[in-house]
């Protein structure tokens, strides 16, 4: 079991005897709709350990995959085996040329058969995930400037992984977009959102979006074909983004991506893209994209 590896490997690690709360609980309750697009919970597994005669108090988050019936088997050891191999390989070799803080939790055990991941308590490190699910304008830069040095850190090393990311990247989308769902969004937005829409080019263009939803999903798992290629993040939105801020000026002074399943070989284009439609306030979008682009 990893909550048993985990245990032996910090003992040794750190010569302690570790005492177990066996009573996990769930790191925080899932808002509303959070729960059907993750494909994860996390609980909080606690123990304690004696030092110079003092009780030491510590946590770490055990992560259960969670996903949706039109997941294949298949299609779940494929994430569960990218995550794993993200957390294994890819990062800690990005962070090899890297002297700064990591932009991930630090990772410490793995069960094969089940899927769960053992990773650092990032609450219990100070960071959090903002309150708001859509960012300002600050926020929004910091997470673009992170995001930024990942995509750099990864193209030193590319070539080391991307035989196997790529194996492990299921490009054939239909099975999980969820066919009859999409659909129904999108019937809605032509029924309520397009009698808003006053210019007809953009109508026609959402249209065409909308019509070639599946060719565009899949070409978006594919590698950029001739063009830059970095490891991409692939879900940069606000639940997989922690923070923590300065207490005397409130400035972010540290920053961590979670949840690495869709990392992929891509256009960097993808994360920015992804993150300013899902995160990034409608206000902040209008005014500043192009800033925030470029």
């Amino acid at each position: 079991m990893a909550i048993d590896k985990f245990i032996k490997e910090y003992e040794s690690l750190h010569q302690v005897t570790l005492v177990v709360d066996r009573r996990i609980e769930e790191t925080e309750p899932p808002r509303s709709g959070e729960l059907e697009d993750s494909i994860a919970r996390t609980f909080l597994l606690k123990f304690s350990f004696l030092r110079n005669n003092q009780n030491c108090y510590f946590s770490v988050v055990i992560q259960i995959p969670y996903f949706r019936p039109n997941y294949t088997m298949e299609q779940k050891l494929l994430l569960h085996k990218k995550e794993i191999y993200m957390y294994e390989k890819v990062l800690p070799t990005m962070y090899e040329s890297w002297t700064q803080e990591k932009l991930s939790p630090n990772y410490y055990a793995h069960e094969s058969q089940s899927g769960i991941l053992i990773l650092e308590n990032l609450y219990q490190e100070g960071l959090f995930k903002m309150s708001e699910t859509s960012f300002s304008f600050p926020e929004c830069k910091v997470v673009l400037k992170c995001l930024a040095q990942f995509h750099a850190l990864s193209t030193v090393h590319l070539d080391k992984v991307l035989s196997v990311l790529d194996s492990l990247t299921v490009t054939d989308r239909a099975p999980i977009i969820g066919e009859a769902e999409t659909n129904i969004v999108f019937e809605k937005f032509r029924k309520f959102s397009f009698p808003l829409i006053i210019n007809e080019e953009m109508k026609k263009a959402i249209d065409k979006i909308f019509t070639n939803y599946r060719f565009l999903m899949n070409l978006a798992f594919l590698p950029n074909l001739n063009r830059l290629n970095v490891i991409i993040h692939g879900n940069v939105r606000w639940s997989n983004l922690y923070f923590q801020n300065d207490d005397e000026d409130n400035a972010v002074v540290k920053f961590k991506f979670v949840d690495f399943r869709n990392s992929r070989r891509g256009s960097p284009a993808i994360d920015l893209v992804h993150f300013l439609t899902t995160s990034a306030q409608f206000e902040v979008f209008i005014k500043h994209r192009n800033f925030l682009f470029e």
